[in-house]
């Protein structure tokens, strides 16, 4: 087999996106795979062992791509899934306010043209509005600045802006 029928330009190899745990194993602050959604947990409650089995823990945490609350439900043995979450920053080239689009510099030098603004509108949180007028405003003010994207489960969100330093 040669060299040539494989792809070598991405250093993921086709691993996966998530990590196994046991439900015990999880502490505030920490990500958890909930309801089936990657999620920041924000509270843990555990039940003592009762006649009719072992302790359960009772999750509370916020999707990290949507904000939304997400409870669920372990024993305290049970396996469960962590996603890995990272954090990439990318350089801002270009914003189009008009079609949510924004065009970012990897750290390689090409272009990443496929994530979006920020949403707006009645769903959109808090959070999402502010960072979505502050890269507008960093951009009309011409400045050099930064985002920070959330990557997990094979999906990317903007969730942060940073202003270079001249």
């Amino acid at each position: 087999m040669s060299d040539e029928e494989h792809n070598f330009e991405t250093a993921d190899a086709g691993a996966s996106h998530l990590v196994p745990c046991s439900a015990g194993d999880i502490r505030k602050g920490q990500h958890a795979m909930l309801k089936e959604k990657p999620c920041k947990v924000i509270d843990i409650s555990t039940a003592k062992p009762g006649k009719h089995g072992s302790s359960k823990c009772s999750f509370t945490g916020t999707d990290i791509f949507t904000g939304k609350k997400v409870e669920d439900q372990y024993p305290s043995h049970a396996g469960m899934y962590q996603p890995i979450v990272t954090r990439v920053e990318f350089l801002v080239l270009d914003v189009n306010d008009d079609d949510d689009a924004i065009s970012l510099l990897t750290d390689v030098g090409d272009t990443k043209d496929d994530l979006n603004l920020p949403a707006s509108g009645a769903n959109a949180s808090e959070d999402d509005v502010a960072c979505r007028q502050k890269i507008i405003d960093l951009h009309m003010e011409e400045k050099e600045f930064k985002v920070v994207v959330l990557c997990a489960m094979g999906m990317e969100k903007i969730i942060e802006t940073k202003e270079m330093l001249n």
